[in-house]
């Protein structure tokens, strides 16, 4: 038997929407990094980065795929870039320390480095 969120979930797998490069329609370069399902309505989020000013986003698919036009895929420097600016709003200064200025405790490996979140490892 199959729940609301299972059908959800077989219909955001099905949406197909390429992660990579998309330009709004007002100019300005994105990544889409990640399409999601929210849980407590069904909606379909894009969840993207602004280049430009190096933030992160989150509207509906419906509304990002209005707004913004695909570019191209996304190479290995935007997906790092993000994940340099992600590990930065983390507290995180390099891949291979953790930072103990941050009042959140980031889970991190034997060497410092970030660990899998949620397993203290």
């Amino acid at each position: 038997m199959t729940d609301q969120k299972d059908e959800w979930q077989r219909r955001l797998a099905a949406e197909g929407v390429p992660l990579g490069v998309y330009v709004h329609e007002k100019g300005g370069e994105y990544l889409l990094f990640a399409v999601s399902c929210d849980e407590r309505n069904g909606d379909f989020l894009a969840h993207y980065y602004s280049f430009e000013k190096r933030t992160r986003w989150t509207r509906t698919l419906v509304n990002f795929m209005s707004r913004f036009q695909y570019q191209r895929a996304a190479t290995l420097t935007n997906y790092t870039m993000l994940r340099d600016e992600l590990a930065v709003a983390l507290g995180i200064t390099s891949l291979s320390k953790k930072v103990s200025t941050n009042p959140i405790d980031v889970p991190c490996d034997g060497d410092g480095g970030p660990g899998i979140i949620g397993t203290g490892k």
